[in-house]
């Protein structure tokens, strides 16, 4: 049984590709500056994914960057990074990446 048309499984794959693609070359780039640098592309739901490989590393913390999401888009679509720092076990940093 396909629980989807082709053209989005498709899509969803070459996402995935790009994403690990990318995931890659930035581990690449930041390998030489800092010791253990480490990356991996997970698919789902995003805010439960960060916890439940946070808790099954055993994270000390997680840093996240927020966007800033303010009032009605909050309300209504609400913030990963929110959401992450309300459940998770450990620690969460919350930074804005963009001034």
């Amino acid at each position: 049984m396909m629980l989807g048309h082709p053209v989005f499984l498709g899509m969803t794959k070459d996402l995935e590709l790009q994403a690990k693609e990318r995931m890659t070359n930035m581990v690449t780039d930041y390998d030489g500056r800092e010791q253990g640098v480490s990356g991996k592309v997970i698919l789902g739901d995003a805010a439960p994914e960060i916890i439940k490989y946070a808790r099954l590393q055993q994270a000390d913390m997680i840093i996240i960057g927020t966007h800033g999401v303010k009032g009605l888009e909050k309300i209504l679509i609400g913030s990963t990074a929110d959401q992450v720092a309300k459940k998770a076990e450990c620690p969460v940093l919350l930074f804005k990446p963009f001034g």
